[in-house]
């Protein structure tokens, strides 16, 4: 499965389950951290397929990985727990997409037991990669749209608050906004003031306050503008 609807896949689930940012990045990266065993492809395609699928993939290395994580995204014990819970379920989302992905198993208790887990051969490998990965990838985009338009956030936000809130406003507010100048499909929020506006009346995408309350605060700082008053 791509780490893409990987990480998809795990906002999905902490944007439902989560409030706080930091929380949500937490479980973002458990939903891709399986992946690291696979970093054995730059060195080795014998190591590669020796041992992708094992350590990454091993709850007996998750557990504890995610218990320490979890500290980032937490202001106390009860949201520890939380999130570390969250986190563990993105981590399983990972597992058992990966297990009707390919005829590859994955061993969730390695190197403690080598157990392996895949839905081949029940499935054949055309039904895995051609019906299951396409369907569940589609389905995964689908409920991310949802999910932008009714929360108001997308996965940006795993990488910065800025780019998370312009690509809910191309994405989003169209859908839902007027802007409050021209009635036009709205693309902005502004913090400060609250209005929605479209495209033609902001500066940039990426700050959070429009044009008019930049100028405000602007001439609220000046000294010179003040002493005139």
């Amino acid at each position: 499965m791509s780490p893409i609807i990987h990480l998809i896949t795990a906002w999905l689930i902490a944007i439902l389950l989560l409030k706080d940012v930091k929380a949500r990045r937490v479980v973002m990266i458990a939903g891709v951290i399986p992946d690291i065993d696979g970093v054995f492809i730059l060195f080795s395609t014998d190591l590669y397929y020796k041992y992708h699928h094992t350590f990454g993939h091993s709850l007996v290395f998750a557990l504890p990985f995610l218990a320490v994580a979890s500290i980032y995204g937490s202001k106390r014990i009860s949201t520890w727990a939380t999130t570390f819970f969250v986190a563990i379920l993105a981590f399983l989302a990972h597992l058992i997409s990966d297990m009707f992905a390919s005829s590859w198993s994955v061993y969730p208790f390695w190197p403690l037991n080598s157990l392996g887990l895949s839905a081949y051969p029940m499935l054949t490998k055309d039904m895995l990669q051609l019906v299951i990965v396409p369907i569940f990838s589609v389905l995964v985009f689908i409920l991310m749209a949802l999910a932008i338009i009714k929360k108001g956030s997308t996965p940006m936000e795993f990488i910065s608050g800025k780019w998370d809130k312009a690509t809910t406003g191309f994405f989003a507010y169209p859908l839902k906004y007027r802007c409050s100048k021209c009635q036009k499909r709205a693309s902005y929020h502004c913090e400060k003031c609250g209005e929605y506006l479209c495209a033609r009346h902001v500066n940039s995408f990426f700050s959070t306050t429009c044009p008019d309350c930049e100028a405000s605060i602007e001439s609220d700082d000046d000294p010179l503008e003040q002493k005139l008053d």
